[in-house]
């Protein structure tokens, strides 16, 4: 199911971070090569072309500088005297012969890739490596240049030949290296170059994908389970566990903390609204049943028409309560764990207990020992606090046995820490049942509760507004004894 919905969104959509990444990175390292390749080819072509041109002007120098002892005007015969003049002999004691070695000058000019030209003062040709030499291009001396010989480079060089003993120009000497081995070079140079680039974009994109793939793993495990709980949100399996050691493992937890409470506020939502509906059913039915009772007959009698009113008006009181019990779970829901309001807790305790004493001072015996001084204060709101000892009170009263005595106390403990006790004596509240008294609706005597219209959320809400105060509750009873309920603020010195 989970691969098809995963499918179903990746149609949806374009590519994955995955292939995206992998793209990228070879897109990046391709770009990266070329511009490596570039540098490498125009560097390699421009010292392969330096080191041609250096040979050329050496060569056509050196060929300028021979021939520049001639004392007349150059002709073939005297060409051909200065060269012979370069020739070297060894004498060979094994073969008892004379071998001939060309110096340097004449192997630089026998290189089958040079060929020279030699032209008299007139520009007329008098001496050449090919048999149809080209004609002088240029009677000023001019360095090496690049040519297009055919499909070919080529490098030419010309130099007038100037007797060093009259100084007059006696002839002139033209160059040309036909550069056809460079030429394989500069395109064996490319075609390497360009099946590395293909190779490194291909290898790059395959090392990207499999590197995405894993540093993403931990993302696309997250995708899939938060698109599985969006079909589901009461869906729960085990997360397939991410080990990274890093920011997405912190992710995941986070995630899985979320989730769970998640899903604990989509049962307590079920359970509130199952609830409530329990709640608002009973009276609802009871207030329907007195109405259907009028219209058929009772309303020609007084006496049943005056208790069917009573009935319905205490039954649409207990729905108000309800209401507005619920309206105070949503508010104390929305409380910030930290407000910062400061509240002399002497004060509110006093003016609490003396409202309750006028109230039900006929009724009950109240009693107050506040320890406290005014300048014991708690990081709470003076509201919220008032409301929570009003809970607390008003449950004590509700709920005394016949013994109608109500003792409340407020001190400082060891940990200088606010306590406020409100202690009943009714029939107190068994140990089973203590754990869940906090809980939205829970009532320890259904039948009880529903004689003195109590609908238990009241000590739902004091627990959520002391927990949002950073503060603890706690309930001590004994049946048939009477219960203490104590609240601990962190007093703020």
């Amino acid at each position: 199911m989970i691969n098809k919905v995963v499918e179903a969104y990746s149609r949806k959509k374009g590519p994955s971070v995955t292939v995206k990444w992998a793209l990228a990175s070879a897109l990046f390292i391709f770009i990266l090569f070329t511009i490596f390749a570039v540098l490498t080819y125009n560097s390699s072509v421009s010292l392969i072309m330096s080191k041609e041109k250096e040979n050329l002007e050496r060569t056509v120098g050196d060929i300028n500088r021979n021939l520049s002892q001639s004392h007349a005007e150059l002709t073939t015969e005297e060409v051909k005297k200065q060269f012979n003049q370069k020739v070297l002999f060894s004498y060979d004691k094994e073969n008892n012969s004379e071998i001939l070695i060309p110096n340097h000058f004449l192997s630089e000019v026998m290189q089958s890739s040079i060929s020279f030209y030699i032209y008299n003062a007139e520009k007329k040709i008098i001496f050449g490596t090919d048999d149809l030499p080209p004609h002088l291009i240029e009677t000023k001396s001019i360095e090496p240049t690049v040519i297009t010989l055919g499909n070919d480079l080529g490098n030419i060089s010309v130099q007038p030949i100037r007797s060093e003993k009259t100084n007059k120009v006696i002839g002139y000497v033209q160059g040309i290296l036909v550069l056809s081995s460079f030429s394989e070079i500069r395109d064996q140079l490319l075609t390497v170059l360009f099946v590395s680039e293909i190779f490194s974009f291909i290898f790059s994109g395959l090392i990207g994908f499999f590197l995405a793939n894993y540093f993403l793993r931990p993302i696309t495990i997250l995708r899939n389970r938060m698109i599985r709980i969006k079909q589901d949100p009461k869906f729960e399996d085990e997360i397939e566990p991410i080990n990274t050691h890093d920011e997405l493992e912190d992710l995941a937890e986070i995630f899985e903390e979320l989730m769970e409470k998640i899903r604990s506020h989509i049962v307590s939502l079920d359970q509130f609204v199952s609830d409530v509906s329990h709640e608002l059913r009973t009276p609802v039915a009871i207030v329907e049943g007195h109405l259907k009772m009028l219209d058929r007959w009772g309303k020609s009698d007084p006496e049943v028409l005056d208790d069917s009113i009573k009935s319905s008006l205490q039954s649409i009181q207990r729905m108000k309560n309800l209401i507005q019990n619920m309206l105070e779970l949503s508010r104390t829901g929305n409380i910030e764990r930290y407000p910062d309001e400061l509240t002399e807790v002497r004060e509110v305790v006093d003016r609490t207990f003396n409202d309750f004493k006028v109230l039900y001072g006929e009724e009950f015996e109240l009693l107050l020992e506040n320890k406290l001084q005014f300048s014991d204060v708690a990081l709470m709101n003076e509201e919220r606090l008032e409301q929570l000892l009003v809970i607390l009170l008003d449950n004590a009263i509700k709920y005394s046995g016949e013994i109608r005595k109500i003792e409340v106390k407020a001190w400082v403990n060891e940990d200088d820490r606010i306590c406020i006790s409100v202690k009943d004596n009714g029939e107190g509240i068994p140990k089973e049942a203590q754990a869940k008294i906090f809980d939205r609706f829970y009532r320890v005597d259904k039948a009880r509760t529903n004689s003195q219209g109590g609908n238990g959320l009241g000590l739902s809400i004091a627990c959520q507004i002391i927990t949002a105060y950073k503060g603890e509750i706690k309930v001590e009873s004994e049946v048939d004894e009477g219960t203490t309920f104590t609240i601990v603020l962190p007093k703020i010195v």
